[in-house]
């Protein structure tokens, strides 16, 4: 995945806002205390639409323990799993398809002189634990988990002396390689072959992500410019990786990074402060990223989001020091939640949508899906249809001139990248404007034919 080509940020260029509805949030403590110096908070959904977090409860490493929650429509219950003092300061958790839940862990013997251990546990109806690391120095920190399509888990996480680490059960016993070229192990997602994508910052500081094939690793580098500092990444119905991280060049902003299957696009998301705190990205059924992160500056819970044409951005909770340690999942129905900590309060907090804006919000998503431009970027021509007849449809520059006044039609019609004086319009971003009976809707179309020959 390292073929490079020239391109256009398809999210970072001048776009027009649209439906910029804000949630309307839920905000429950779902249980304390919390020790601020961990870091384990994670979340999963099953198939019941059942929200699953794990996260570690207690106030020192002489008394965290590991705790698994199930928020079900409106009820929320936990579970101790590992009650070792120092389980879970760090933690991911994933559910297969069967329904069991999966656990990866860091369990500390002492802290404070990085001796930890990479711990592993599972329910089937009882919870089964086993180490999997105990050499110490960092072991189970920057934990990752995920299971294949046969309900197999695979771990990314760094065991003894700070090694990043792939580990994967294969049905009968743990496999285990080291991961080159990486500093940590901060995401790791699995593709449709089952293969491991890991992300963090590389050797040379960037951040990177790396790629198995099965046989050999290939890191690629997301964003040359400056080093990260934790992120998050998710797959889209694709299988092509999106990533959100925080970005250490004297702004400290949160950035947002997508691969297209042949090259990394990267921008600035926000900037306003210092922010972009311990992101969570997720991808919702429209392959738009959600993501949530914590900002110093504001001491809140914030959360952005792709609408389709520009990206909106919301306080969450600002109750307090709010919002470290954010862990984001989607349901299939597009709502979010979220678990994050109150330092404020010392407790795990657990967020959630009003049902009735997100039903809002899913009309007028329903409503810009029936405008579909494609191809999009186009070089020659693009195809524009609507399922009913626009009053007007015209197309614009970014500096709001006129470029083309198309005939309105019902269905189809084709945008040839020519203005009203049939001169090829210049390459870059314009924006289709479409008024209807009872709605107007603005799209963006990136010509990039000005330099190509056409029929």
């Amino acid at each position: 995945m390292s073929t490079r080509r020239a391109y256009v940020s398809l999210f970072s260029l001048l776009v027009l806002p649209m439906f910029l509805l804000a949630y309307d949030w839920n905000i429950e403590v779902i249980d304390a205390p919390i020790w601020t110096f961990a870091f384990g908070t994670s979340i999963t959904i099953d198939d019941s639409a059942r929200v699953h977090v794990a996260y570690d409860r207690g106030t020192s490493e002489d008394d965290v323990v590991l705790r698994h929650g199930v928020w079900d429509y409106g009820t929320y219950s936990a579970e101790t799993v590992d009650s070792t003092a120092g389980a879970g300061i760090d933690n991911d958790i994933t559910i297969d398809s069967f329904g069991r839940i999966h656990i990866v862990y860091c369990r500390s013997v002492d802290i404070w002189s990085f001796n930890t251990d990479l711990y592993y546990a599972y329910y089937d109806g009882d919870w089964h634990r086993e180490p999997l690391d105990t050499l110490g120095v960092f072991a189970g920190y920057c934990c990752n988990i995920r299971v294949d399509q046969d309900n197999y888990p695979h771990i990314a996480a760094l065991t003894g002396n700070m090694n990043p680490t792939y580990l994967y059960y294969n049905g009968s016993n743990w496999q285990s390689q080291i991961i080159p070229d990486l500093v940590e192990t901060d995401d790791m997602v699995l593709d449709n072959l089952d293969h491991p994508i890991v992300s963090n910052q590389g050797s040379s500081q960037n951040c990177m992500v790396t790629f198995y094939d099965g046989a050999n690793w290939h890191p690629d580098t997301v964003d040359p410019n400056s080093p990260c500092y934790t992120n998050s990444m998710a797959l889209d119905t694709f299988g092509y990786p999106h990533i959100a991280y925080r970005y250490l060049d004297g702004t400290n902003c949160l950035k947002y990074g997508y691969f297209d299957g042949a090259t990394w696009h990267t921008e600035v998301v926000d900037n306003n402060g210092n922010t972009g705190i311990d992101p969570s990205i997720a991808i919702d059924g429209n392959n738009y990223p959600h993501i949530s992160y914590y900002s110093i500056t504001e001491s809140c819970l914030k959360l952005t989001r792709w609408n389709g044409s520009s990206w909106e951005i919301e306080v969450v909770d600002n109750d307090g020091d709010v919002g470290r340690q954010s862990a984001l999942i989607m349901d299939t129905d597009n709502y979010p939640y979220i678990i994050y900590e109150d330092n404020t309060n010392l407790a795990v907090k657990f967020a959630y949508v009003t049902q009735s804006i997100v039903d809002e919000r899913r009309e007028s998503e329903r409503i810009h899906s029936e405008v579909i431009i494609h191809p999009n970027p186009f070089y020659g021509a693009t195809t524009i249809s609507t399922a009913e007849k626009p009053i007007s449809l015209k197309i614009y520059s970014q500096s709001g001139r006129l470029v083309r006044d198309l005939v309105p039609i019902s269905g189809s019609l084709v945008w040839n990248g020519r203005d009203n004086d049939g001169i090829r319009v210049q390459n870059g971003v314009y924006f289709l404007r479409m008024v209807f009976k009872e709605k107007e809707i603005n799209k963006k179309i990136i010509f990039l034919g000005k330099n190509i020959d056409h029929q």
